[in-house]
């Protein structure tokens, strides 16, 4: 059953006098706990269908849904409640706060909820990530795979139904970025939590249980599409740049 969905989605932008097609008619579906990653080279659409799957960006044309909200039909206010409670997302640069502990850094979403018990759900979470001993250390103290774990925590503490990852392993080293990525899948499988990861590394693309590979803001490839979506990505991209 779809959960994540986009039909016919196009993304354009200005710059100066010269329009820039950066998603050209994305056609994609991502059922519920399913783990996709998202390929291809620079320029070729990922990061900005990843924004637009997050509901941090709005098609120039075309339907975002997630799990039945049409995301281009929220006003800004209750698209940011939204993406609050129903999505995590976790970037290459770990985004924290310098002030706050990792604990802190963790129960902030909560927070911004109204939640009551989000300390020993903090503490909780770090501890599923490995982090229960850090769990009053601040960013400068920790290892820069240590702040990822937590960064990690703080997405998924309030149990979103979307997990989003820019990049979550560009910082790192290629063995700490392969851990922190186990770690992400094994929390996904275990919440039953979406996850969508966008990343450059073909050794992680390599290992993934569903590939989409972008090209010229199409579809090129997708390991998971059914035969007719495959088909149809096959023919968007075979379209000329012009088209």
């Amino acid at each position: 059953m779809s959960f994540l969905t986009t039909e016919n989605v196009h993304k354009r932008y200005a710059l100066g006098h010269v329009t820039v097609d950066a998603l050209r008619g994305v056609d994609l579906v991502i059922g519920r706990g399913e783990r996709v990653f998202l390929g291809g080279p620079s320029g070729s659409g990922k990061s900005t269908l990843l924004h637009l799957l997050g509901g941090l960006d709005a098609p120039s044309s075309g339907c975002v849904t997630l799990d039945g909200q049409d995301l281009a039909a929220i006003d800004d206010a209750r698209l940011s409640d939204f993406r609050a409670r129903h999505i995590g997302f976790v970037f290459q640069n770990f985004n924290l706060m310098p002030v706050l502990t990792a604990v802190e850094n963790v129960e902030y979403p909560l927070q911004l909820l109204g939640e009551r018990r989000r300390t020993a759900a903090a503490r909780a979470m770090l501890e599923a990530v490995g982090l229960g001993a850090q769990a009053d250390q601040y960013p400068n103290e920790l290892s820069g795979g240590q702040q990822q774990r937590v960064a990690i925590a703080r997405a998924l503490v309030h149990r979103p139904a979307l997990l989003i990852a820019d990049e979550p392993t560009a910082a790192l080293d290629s063995t700490t970025g392969a851990q922190v990525l186990e770690l992400m899948l094994a929390l996904s499988r275990d919440t039953g939590t979406t996850l969508v990861v966008c990343t450059h590394d073909r050794e992680l693309l390599a290992r993934a249980e569903r590939r989409v590979l972008m090209r010229d803001g199409r579809i090129e490839h997708d390991s998971g599409a059914l035969p007719a979506q495959a088909a149809n990505h096959a023919a968007a991209a075979a379209l000329p740049e012009s088209a």
